[in-house]
């Protein structure tokens, strides 16, 4: 996109200044073809063309993005983001053979496993907590009554034996 002779400064918009620099920082990232970046942000290739590319503002978010995206202090950011497209990529394949009753069981649990763990759906309530540090005791008393204890340090519980009288 560089050496493209700009449009005069005085150039209306060619759309929203926002969506504009958003499709700067796509284009700059180079992440995916410009035809799928274009289809997603549904312009056509010939107004890109025509009133987007060589656009000023344009040029200058891009120009911007450009720089900051290639930056060497970007690097950690920038393989974050270029794994996290190839691993969504690869959810589509995923649901392929999760979904294939020829596909052993193992490998099924094997991605399930992934899965959970990227999602976060695996992350117990109590992490953390190590054995004898919470304690909860949920006691129902019928008619929708209950009585739940939760406490974070051991607990002795003491109590006496009380007579319920049958209901008549």
């Amino acid at each position: 996109m560089v050496g493209i002779a700009p449009l005069p400064a005085n150039t209306p918009l060619p759309m929203d200044e926002t969506l504009l620099n958003r499709l700067a920082h796509e284009c700059a990232r180079d992440l995916y073809p410009l035809s799928d970046i274009l289809t997603s942000f549904k312009i056509d290739a010939t107004y890109f063309e025509e009133n987007v590319r060589n656009h000023p503002r344009f040029m200058l978010f891009y120009a911007e993005a450009h720089t900051l995206w290639n930056s060497g202090a970007n690097f950690k950011e920038r393989s974050a983001i270029k794994a996290g497209i190839v691993f969504e990529q690869w959810l589509g394949e995923c649901d392929k053979l999760m979904h294939n009753p020829a596909e052993p069981l193992t490998a099924k649990a094997k991605i399930a496993e992934l899965l959970a763990r990227v999602s976060g759906i695996d992350k117990d309530k109590s992490a953390g907590v190590t054995a004898g540090e919470r304690v909860v005791v949920n006691i129902n008393l019928g008619a929708g009554n209950q009585i739940t204890i939760d406490k974070q340090a051991p607990v002795t519980l003491e109590g006496h034996a009380v007579t319920v009288p049958e209901a008549q």
